[in-house]
């Protein structure tokens, strides 16, 4: 597995430049960056043991001395602070470091990751004294709106997964389980050298394991005349990709068909309208009504869609559940409608698309069109 990093100085860059301006908005002076993805996303570090301060003058990435030599590599526009030790690190140690940074700087008020526990967060306050410590997802926030690099990287992913499933399906035959086809599928992701590997483990389900919510997959046999949902994506230089197919093995009944057009279509509608300034919940909604015209209401039971870049799954959520949010240019999003018939069948079809300033563009290639092996 390929761990370098190699993201563009201007990008780290830039994103930091953002970052501060996102921060100050907030009322901050700085951040203390403890997720591991946004670590990377702002510096380009792929290693452990490692934190980072960003201030309104200094970027400093705080880390165990061992891994100097990674972040020298795969780092720039920070400042490389070493903790020496012969031993592992407690995040404490790297924690104490920031905040003598932050009493140098003269901070007073500073950020940190939302994904922190509650117990997590209480007690960094308390070691934190007298700087304020508040909770704030600015780096998530500035993750969201993605770069052309980071949308090349993603339209990457996507044509490297997409190869891998076109000699995958070929390998889809009646009598393998789906347990050896969820084996074969992660195999044949970790063969090719320029991937970091899959951006989540991917499903196989046929038949009534279709119904299932992230059914990875059973002991199942394939059976003539099943439907078989294979979800999957790969990761490249730090980005994911997302894709989901239904195929057929022989010849699907008319009501897998009728089925199979009403998801098309509500992909195909959704496609054509989505575009920036709407509301979240709004794009969910575009794909149920062409379901709830078909007669399938019931049955389409989770959200459209999420955002996708350095995790599969990030904000803002294309859901009628989820919190209502603007979607912006440049986001990123999977759209996937599904309808899942119990102890019968389902279908999931999925694309990825990046939203430009009048509508969207669709990074998946691979083919929609009913498949029968």
């Amino acid at each position: 597995m390929k761990k370098n990093d190699d993201t563009p100085k201007t990008e780290t860059a830039s994103r930091i430049k953002q970052l501060r301006k996102e921060f100050a908005k907030r009322g901050l002076e700085g951040v203390i960056v403890f997720d591991s993805l946004n670590i990377r996303y702002l510096s380009g570090f792929t290693g452990e043991f490692a934190l980072m301060l960003i201030a309104e003058k200094g970027c400093f990435l705080i880390l165990h001395h061992r891994n100097i030599p990674r972040a020298e590599r795969e780092t720039s526009n920070c400042e490389i602070i070493p903790i020496e030790s012969e031993e592992l690190i407690h995040p404490d140690d790297l924690l104490a470091k920031a905040f003598e940074i932050s009493h140098a700087h003269e901070i007073t008020e500073l950020g940190v990751d939302p994904s922190l526990s509650h117990e997590r967060l209480l007690a960094i306050r308390k070691k934190a004294r007298p700087i304020k410590i508040k909770i704030s997802d600015c780096v998530e926030a500035c993750r969201q709106i993605k770069s052309s690099y980071e949308i090349k990287m993603i339209s990457k992913a996507q044509i490297e997964a997409e190869e891998i499933l076109r000699r995958f399906i070929n390998e889809i035959k009646p009598g393998k389980s789906e347990r050896q086809l969820h084996h074969l599928l992660l195999r044949m992701i970790h063969e090719n050298e320029l991937l970091e590997g899959p951006s989540f483990l991917p499903i196989i389900a046929s038949g009534e394991s279709g119904w299932g919510i992230h059914s990875y997959y059973t002991e199942r046999k394939i059976r003539k005349n099943d439907s078989v949902i294979i979800d999957m994506g790969v990761k490249y230089k730090g980005y994911c990709s997302d894709m989901t197919r239904t195929v057929f093995i022989g010849k699907p009944t008319s009501k897998m068909k009728v089925v199979y057009e009403a998801v098309l279509e509500a992909q195909k509608a959704v496609e054509a309208v989505v575009k920036p300034g709407m509301y979240n919940h709004s794009v969910d909604a575009a794909a149920r009504e062409v379901i709830g015209d078909s007669g399938f209401s019931p049955f389409f039971s989770h959200g459209l869609g999420h955002s996708i870049g350095m995790s599969v799954h990030e904000g803002p959520y294309l859901s009628y559940v989820k919190k209502r949010e603007i979607i912006r240019e440049n986001m990123v999003f999977t759209l996937e409608p599904g309808i899942y018939l119990q102890n019968k069948f389902g279908v999931r079809i999925e694309d990825i698309v990046a939203l430009t300033d009048s509508g969207c563009k669709n990074l998946t290639g691979f083919p929609k069109e009913i498949l029968v092996i």
